[in-house]
């Protein structure tokens, strides 16, 4: 992954956690209907059929592992829950701070040549003459 990759990505997730979002999340609850746990070495584990849907709790040391069969349990409920994260203020100062436009006003002004400064309060005092024409037609 390349930095830009990288600092686009960064810039999704914080423009993701600013804007705040929904997730779900989704709990299951199962009861055990026959048998009982069954005990297994680590070399049946190896062997076990593909076929055969089994959930294993396996451990580096190869002692005996114990697992349950998906025939063992039946499904009693399945409780899906939406949650919503508000925005965050950080992530908007984070983006702001590292992403935002790079335009300050104090000094754009500062940069312009004197020429551009007098057509610019010529612009500015003729809005102002037509808003108070405006405001005199409306009266």
């Amino acid at each position: 992954m390349t930095n830009f990759e990288l600092t686009e990505k960064i810039k999704q997730i914080l423009i993701k956690k600013a804007e705040g979002y929904d997730y779900t999340e989704e709990t299951y609850e199962y009861q055990k209907t026959s048998g009982g746990e069954k005990q297994l070495s680590f070399d049946d584990i190896l062997d076990t059929d593909t076929k055969q849907t089994q959930t294993v709790k396996a451990t580096k040391n190869r002692k005996t592992k114990s697992y349950k069969s998906d025939d063992d349990l039946t499904l009693l409920k399945k409780k899906v829950t939406t949650h919503h994260i508000p925005p965050d203020m950080l992530a908007v100062k984070i983006l702001l701070e590292n992403f935002g436009t790079n335009n300050d006003d104090d000094n754009s002004l500062q940069k312009l040549s004197d020429q551009e400064l007098l057509a610019l309060r010529d612009n500015i005092l003729e809005s102002l003459k037509n808003i108070e024409e405006e405001e005199d037609n409306e009266s």
